[in-house]
């Protein structure tokens, strides 16, 4: 297992993306109209746009994202579900159709998934 991706849900992607850029002094890698991601080392960081999204001042908004074998995936997502966690984006519902979006039971997402993009 490895932490492939960590990214950060925003409201303003544009700007968000404007900040990283230049703070980082990369351009990113990869842009659509929901997602940015930069390289950082060997480790991907995102911005995924969420109309709406205001973080909470007392919370984070950061998801790292857990890369594994498929079969992998599933027994951790089944663990993780059996151990209290919540599921938030089952793999049918998730835009890669290899990933599901989980929440411990302290509310903190993260991503089990099998998508090995850069």
């Amino acid at each position: 297992m490895k932490v492939r991706t960590v990214y950060f849900k925003i409201a303003d992607l544009e700007r968000a993306s404007a900040f990283w850029a230049t703070l980082l002094g990369v351009a990113p890698h990869k842009e659509s109209p929901a997602w940015v991601e930069f390289r950082v080392g060997g480790l991907n960081f995102g911005l995924l746009r969420m109309e709406g999204f205001a973080c909470a001042p007392d919370a984070a908004n950061g998801v790292p994202v857990f890369q594994v074998a498929a079969a992998e995936r599933d027994r951790l997502k089944e663990k993780a579900l059996a151990l209290g966690a919540r599921l938030v984006v089952d793999l049918p519902d998730h835009p890669d159709g290899q990933s599901c979006v989980l929440a411990d039971p302290a509310g903190n997402e993260f991503e089990l998934t099998s998508f090995a993009g850069a």
